[in-house]
């Protein structure tokens, strides 16, 4: 059997150990309701006007590794996530998609 310490890291020390920030952004939005067959491309275009943090999209799949119709993105700014949340209920071909504010918390 196994067992794991955890200790409480500062956050110099998380940015020793991960100086690129992947841990990603504080801007964060939520995608529902996109087309299965969406891609990063899709979101990309869908979301134009806001600037998409570098590998910031996310897409959630099921249990059977199935898209699920649900996205996070991570933006650059507060401002981004506010021009985000102006194509709630967007077209992404078919389907209309719902745009919330999220966080880095809902996203794991």
């Amino acid at each position: 059997s196994r067992y794991i310490e955890l200790f409480r890291a500062s956050p110099m020390e998380v940015e020793a150990i991960n100086p690129a920030g992947i841990s990603g952004s504080e801007h964060v939005v939520r995608l529902r309701g996109l087309p299965f067959v969406a891609r990063e491309h899709d979101i990309t275009e869908f979301l134009s006007g806001c600037q998409i943090a570098q590998q910031g999209i996310h897409l959630v799949y099921t249990q059977m590794d199935r898209p699920s119709g649900e996205a996070f993105v991570e933006l650059a700014s507060a401002a981004d996530v506010a021009t985000a949340i102006t194509k709630h209920r967007g077209v992404m071909g078919r389907r209309y998609v719902e745009v919330f504010e999220s966080s880095q918390l809902e996203m794991q």
